[in-house]
């Protein structure tokens, strides 16, 4: 019994240290983000200095939630503005890095000064609080 619990943890620890950020793109974003899904999205660029320093803080919060019991289905995913241009230009990305919280095709911006907090904004659904993208801007609105 022992020996299976051993094996049981091992097997997580090692799905944990495989799971990454996903990388979203102009051509895979319809496939993965659907209607009900929940996804914290990261815009960055290759050259953004700011963007380098956070990313070990957004892939610590991916294995966090990932381990999560509750959040464990909240997708991870970056955009690169510079290969993905179009998708920046549909969720009117202003600053990088830029996180956005998708939940049933509803967009919020995670303010700038909230951006270390994403596991509590997902855990406590404090995300509610946040104004939702207005629906004709919206990346999802039929326009």
């Amino acid at each position: 019994m022992l020996l299976l619990r051993i094996l049981a943890l091992l097997g997580f620890v090692a799905t944990l240290s495989f799971a990454q950020v996903t990388e979203v793109t102009d051509d895979n974003v319809g496939s993965l983000i659907g209607n009900s899904d929940e996804w914290l999205l990261e815009f960055y660029a290759d050259w953004c200095g700011y963007c380098r320093k956070f990313a070990p803080t957004y892939e610590a919060v991916q294995r966090v939630l990932a381990s999560s019991p509750t959040s464990h289905n909240v997708g991870v995913g970056k955009v690169n503005v510079e290969t993905s241009p179009g998708l920046a230009a549909r969720f009117f990305v202003q600053r990088l890095p830029t996180i956005m919280h998708i939940k049933n095709h509803e967009v919020r911006v995670i303010p700038a000064d909230r951006m270390n907090d994403l596991v509590s904004i997902i855990e406590d659904q404090s995300w509610t609080e946040l104004q939702a993208v207005n629906g004709m801007t919206s990346p999802f609105s039929v326009m």
